[in-house]
């Protein structure tokens, strides 16, 4: 399955700017972002629908949707849900 375009994922430009202040976290390209080796977010786009991947653990968990753009209450529960997967996957 292809990635997101990037220029699908300008409406989640905050939420990149402070995954890039995490500690380990590496942005390989706009989007996908990697902790050390191993991958923790990349987005995917088919038939209009939009979501992400994220790391939970060992394991990728379920896909997160994202509506396009993502309104600002969307937004905050990704975060979140970032949040709670990094402290799994990389905290844990």
């Amino acid at each position: 399955m292809a990635h997101c375009p990037v220029d699908q994922l300008s409406d989640l430009e905050s939420i990149f700017a402070q995954l890039r202040q995490w500690p380990g976290l590496k942005e390989k390209k706009t989007g996908t972002f990697y902790y050390r080796s191993k991958g923790f977010l990349h987005f995917h786009l088919k038939d209009g629908r939009r979501w992400a991947d994220i790391r939970a653990g060992q394991d990728w968990g379920e896909s997160f949707d994202l509506a396009l753009p993502a309104d600002v209450d969307l937004q905050k529960l990704f975060l979140a849900e970032l949040k709670r997967r990094f402290a799994l996957t990389c905290l844990g």
